[in-house]
């Protein structure tokens, strides 16, 4: 409803002033969180809309938390979610009032605005506190003082006059069109740079970003935190960072994220240096171009800045000092370092606070990210259900190897998926079938993820495995190295290579299918002459 009024609203709103947040979402949690609500944060997110909601929101006391008052304050744009039982929290109702005060304090200079969404209840009963929107209201209403109780009744009355969506009206009592259709309208009157770490179309990373925002402990400016995410190549380690980067980048004074660390020349280190002062300081660039000294500047431009940097696929311990990472102490206090690696142990090296290792994505996360390159869709076309089901086992949860397998059957005839199949059974690794996945497929299986194995000769144990698929060893005088490739929770894990190098005689152990709950026990090795070789490896 009042489509241009609203339009008009917003942008006057977002031309003014510089808002912390794009968006304050305030709606009663119980009655939508897991339907609604989740669907349309995960489509502000994907939109790149910086939206603040009270995810821990727990209804207690008379005054609402002073972290959502500082929230509602700086948000460009307050929606308000109303829905049958709104009327009956006081939680709400608080919020609100503060809400509506805040819009008329910032609305003419700084251009707050306040947009309603009337989700199951009609504008009418919100202004009048009528039907069973006005039910709720009244009980609570019964057991509150009469001036609060009428300082609710004009809030309500002033947001239910308001223009805002109706899901009735504006959408046919379809949610994904009403929230395909507020989240058009927020984008389209946005004056807002697109954010640089914009990623579009991500299915499945969701949990694994809010596990390391909460690792990071952004609230806490108090030290300089180093945090790690490990994993194999193309599981997601790049795509995980940059929405991490996405959803916080305004809670710093610059973020920076540097692609490819380890696999940069001196000349391409330079270019990340000088890249680095540019994102944080918008612009201005080195004035040397020898990358040793350029550590000193880099520190004596951003140490009084409270900055997020990311430092991709590092590969070796010293390659952090080149964007003086190697030393906190210098970074302000409040900054934060994000560190991707395939290697575990160079975590410990570097010494990080804390570190998360990415997993494959599930069975129910593949089948959609699958059905998104074979189908243009979240889910397999009609008939193609239960092979897209069969299938999908066979990329092991991988991100890369499902975007790739997905566009590889999108070309193929029903016949042909068929096919694929029958050689997957035969022979259950991709590149069988003439699909290139080198280096994520079965024939370099060292590039890895997944903890596996201990100390020498320490027993190790988890009870997760499904079944074992393969065991690689690599053999010269004594086995030198070893991996192993696993089935966990439906996705398919391969282990860290364990041991030296990886020239040698390889020799690989396929367990039949029949071998399930097979777990590697320990494995012992001998120091020779400072070379530890592996010479056994203990199953059972």
């Amino acid at each position: 409803m009042g489509t241009e009024e609203i339009e008009r609203r917003i942008s006057s709103s977002a031309s003014i002033h510089q808002w912390k947040y794009d968006v304050f979402v305030s709606f009663r949690g119980d009655d939508i969180r897991k339907n609604f609500a989740s669907h349309f944060l995960r489509a502000l997110r994907q939109a790149g809309i910086y939206f603040f909601w009270d995810n821990d929101k727990v209804e207690t006391g008379i005054f609402i938390e002073p972290k959502l008052v500082d929230a509602i304050r700086n948000s460009s744009v307050a929606l308000v979610v109303f829905t049958t039982n709104y009327a009956d929290s006081r939680w709400c109702l608080n919020e609100l009032l503060e809400i509506l005060e805040c819009n008329r304090r910032f609305r003419d200079h700084q251009g707050h605005v306040v947009l309603p969404i009337f989700f199951d209840v009609e504008p009418a009963d919100v202004r009048k506190q009528s039907g069973q929107f006005g039910d709720g209201f009244e009980n609570l209403a019964a057991h509150t003082d009469g001036l609060l109780v009428q300082k609710w009744r004009d809030a309500l009355k002033e947001a239910g006059n308001l223009s805002g969506w109706h899901l009735n009206n504006d959408a046919n009592g379809v949610q994904s069109n009403f929230i395909e259709q507020i989240v058009g309208h927020l984008l389209t009157v946005s004056p807002r740079a697109i954010s640089p770490y914009l990623v579009k179309n991500v299915i499945g990373v969701d949990s694994f970003v809010e596990d390391v925002i909460s690792l990071l402990e952004i609230w806490s400016e108090d030290d300089v935190r180093v945090i790690g995410i490990w994993g194999m190549k193309g599981i997601g380690k790049t795509t995980v960072a940059k929405v991490v980067c996405n959803r916080v980048i305004r809670e710093f004074e610059g973020v920076s994220l540097l692609e490819n660390v380890g696999d940069a020349n001196q000349d391409k280190a330079l270019l990340l240096q000088k890249r680095l002062l540019q994102d944080v300081l918008k612009g201005q660039g080195l004035e040397t171009f020898d990358l040793h000294s350029n550590i000193n500047e880099i520190k004596t431009k951003l140490c009084h800045k409270r900055i997020l940097l990311v430092l991709d696929n590092i590969t070796k311990k010293d390659q952090i000092k080149y964007f003086g990472a190697g030393d906190r102490d210098w970074f302000q206090h409040g900054s934060r370092i994000l560190i991707t690696t395939r290697d575990e142990q160079l975590l410990e090296d570097i010494q990080v606070d804390n570190k998360h290792m990415l997993p494959g994505l599930t069975h129910k996360q593949s089948l959609e990210l699958l059905s998104h390159h074979a189908f243009r869709k979240d889910h397999p076309k009609e008939g193609y259900e239960e092979l897209s089901k069969r299938l999908v086992h066979y990329t092991g949860g991988l991100p890369i190897a499902l975007k790739r397998f997905g566009s590889f059957l999108s070309k193929k005839r029903e016949n042909q998926w068929h096919e694929i199949l029958e050689k997957l059974v035969r022979d259950p690794h991709l590149d069988s079938v003439g699909l290139p996945l080198e280096p994520f497929s079965s024939v370099l299986p060292f590039q890895s993820v997944g903890p596996i194995g201990g100390p020498g000769g320490s027993p190790y144990d988890d009870k997760t495995y499904t079944d074992v698929r393969k065991i690689t060893v690599v053999v010269m005088s004594g086995i030198v190295s070893f991996s192993i490739e696993y089935d966990q929770d439906g996705c398919l894990v391969r282990s860290p290579r364990h041991g030296g190098p990886t020239e040698g005689r390889i020799c690989t152990v396929s367990p039949p299918l029949w071998y399930a709950m097979a777990y590697i026990c320990k494995y012992f090795c001998q120091d020779m002459v400072n070379l530890c070789q592996y010479r056994s490896i203990y199953f059972y």
